[in-house]
């Protein structure tokens, strides 16, 4: 027991640092992290196992930066993003399964863009902090959120909202 504790406290220290480093490449981005520190520890607790064999850097980063469909909903549910969910089916349907080629190159989970192009990102849970920007700014919560999203016309695709009900 002594030896997890210990290792909890390494573990807890460089998912710090690697916190600190996504949370400077998203300020940048004038994006506003949104996260309770209860919620991170929480969630990070109850990941730790008694046979870990990484290290506890190799650890943090494994668990917070690997674009995998358990990390991302770990996020949106850390950012508070309302129907996450629905949004995480978004993520998958808009990133190819986090395969695309403009969620490698530009960390854009969303597919958001400007009339310039795709948005781009310094970390793919920076674009997490831009879909919860977005969402603040648009969405009162008082409608079905698929209906939201069809309303704002977030995709061209006319099928988008049965494709993600195909997905979640």
């Amino acid at each position: 027991m002594k030896n997890t504790k210990a290792l909890l406290l390494t573990n807890l220290l460089a998912l710090t640092a690697v916190f600190a480093l996504i949370l400077l490449a998203c300020m940048q981005q004038n994006d506003i992290f949104r996260l309770r520190a209860e919620n991170v520890a929480t969630i990070y607790e109850s990941q730790i196992q008694d046979e870990i064999q990484l290290t506890s850097v190799e650890f943090a980063f494994v668990y917070f930066t690997t674009p995998t469909q358990e990390n991302v909903k770990r996020w949106l549910d850390l950012f508070e993003v309302e129907h996450s969910d629905i949004v995480l089916a978004q993520s998958i349907l808009e990133s190819g399964h986090y395969k695309s080629e403009v969620f490698k190159t530009k960390n854009n989970l969303f597919g958001f863009c400007t009339s310039a192009g795709y948005m781009s990102y310094p970390h793919w849970i920076c674009s997490i902090s831009a879909y919860k920007d977005w969402q603040l700014r648009l969405y009162d919560g008082q409608m079905d959120y698929y209906y939201f999203l069809e309303e704002v016309g977030y995709a061209e695709d006319e099928n988008y909202c049965s494709k993600l009900k195909q997905i979640y």
